[in-house]
């Protein structure tokens, strides 16, 4: 199981995306190892996706990110406590929706109080 924590810094995003990577860490048998990700066309183009066709709205857009970074990667878990916009169970299905039409396997999108079963 891939466990990420993707932290998206202001810095990434000033309109356009400065940086090519982005610094994760990865949780791994209760040890904490680095791990980058990459930046493709196709982070932007699911990101657009997210925020034209419904549930992330333009002013969020670096929660389109989050959710187009972890997808494209592959994680199978996207743990936020963002549930405004990402781990929101009216939205969840929309999101999950999206990212499958443009042909990718979205991430189990959770709390980590969901995630533990607390």
């Amino acid at each position: 199981m891939k466990i990420v924590e993707i932290s998206l810094g202001e810095e990434l995003y000033s309109g356009l995306v400065s940086r090519t990577v982005l610094k994760t860490s990865l949780l791994w048998r209760h040890k904490r190892l680095s791990l980058t990700l990459s930046f493709t066309e196709d982070v932007k183009t699911l990101a657009n996706a997210l925020l034209t066709e419904g549930p992330i709205p333009e002013k969020s857009e670096i929660d389109a990110y989050h959710i187009s970074v972890a997808t494209i990667n592959g994680m199978e878990y996207l743990l936020t406590w963002n549930c405004t916009h990402i781990a929101n169970a009216v939205l969840r299905p929309k999101i999950e929706a999206i990212c499958k039409d443009c042909g990718f396997e979205p991430p189990i999108i959770c709390t980590p109080q969901e995630l533990m079963g607390e």
